[in-house]
């Protein structure tokens, strides 16, 4: 009988220390989640208030993390960053969300959107964004992406987005001189 009885024991105190357990993980998670919204709300803010590319990759990273962060909430953003800030990151933000909401809805971007695409990756490579310079090279080498067909296919265009590595260059400069 007394062992019965420590066995039962035993097993409400595992009972109760599930029930702890799982209350305290999911007070934890409910907690994260929350963080990640506050984090994005300030995020927000701080980006309202400065308009600076901190201020920009901060409010971005922030919305990776929310998982209700869509192309929607940051492309004006990104539009205000590209057109008044002269940021190249945005433009590349703008160009990929583009393309992302295109695609998502199985739509084909039309000339309107290509062309907006496209200059918005060539106003960020201007600005010196390697991501633009990438992926205008990848556009013009290959026509668009692997779903899309943006442009013809044009390797003078594609040359001027390709990068040189520093030996290269350097090796090309000796031969000119000698």
């Amino acid at each position: 009988i007394i062992t019965k009885l420590y066995i039962r024991k035993n097993m409400v105190k595992m009972k109760i220390r599930k029930c702890l357990l799982i209350l305290i993980s999911l007070t934890f998670f409910v907690q994260c989640g929350s963080n990640k919204k506050e984090r994005f709300e300030l995020a927000e803010k701080k980006l309202k208030e400065k308009w600076d590319r901190e201020s920009y990759l901060e409010f971005m990273d922030a919305g990776i993390y929310y998982s209700d962060f869509g192309y929607l909430d940051y492309l004006p953003y990104s539009y205000i960053m590209a057109n008044r800030f002269n940021d190249g990151r945005a433009c590349n933000d703008i160009a990929s969300g583009i393309i992302a909401l295109y695609s998502r809805y199985n739509l084909k971007l039309d000339s309107t959107a290509t062309s907006q695409v496209i200059f918005y990756l060539e106003k960020g490579a201007n600005l010196g964004d390697d991501k633009c310079k990438d992926f205008l090279y990848y556009l013009f080498t290959r026509g668009g992406t692997p779903r899309t067909k943006l442009v013809e296919v044009d390797s003078v265009r594609a040359n001027r987005y390709k990068k040189i590595p520093d030996e290269i260059s350097r090796d090309t400069t000796k031969c000119k001189d000698n």
